[in-house]
């Protein structure tokens, strides 16, 4: 039982910091001060990669099954905030 605890503490704290990290490694101050540096800037969109499509695998996840409303609105936010982190990725690399 300890493990099974354990592996949902995990999950649902991906789900929760997923949306936070990528969206504060997509922010303007992080691609301004990766611009110049091509190994942080391949880095920092591998990570926020990473991190984003884990989050929104999970929160799908969450989102079809039959779970109460406060963790399938968790998983809504963590949608939502990785949908946005990687939007406004995409902004800044066509303004490369």
């Amino acid at each position: 039982m300890e493990d099974l605890a354990l592996i949902v503490t995990i999950i649902m704290s991906i789900l929760l910091l997923s949306g936070p990290i990528t969206i504060g490694l997509t922010s303007e101050r992080a691609q301004l001060y990766t611009a110049d540096r091509r190994v942080l800037k391949i880095l920092r969109r591998i990570i926020a990669l990473t991190f984003g499509i884990i989050g929104i695998f999970i929160a799908i996840q969450f989102l079809f099954e039959s779970l109460p409303l406060m963790t399938k609105s968790f998983a809504l936010l963590a949608l939502i905030g990785n949908i946005y982190a990687f939007r406004r990725e995409i902004k800044y690399v066509k303004l490369d």
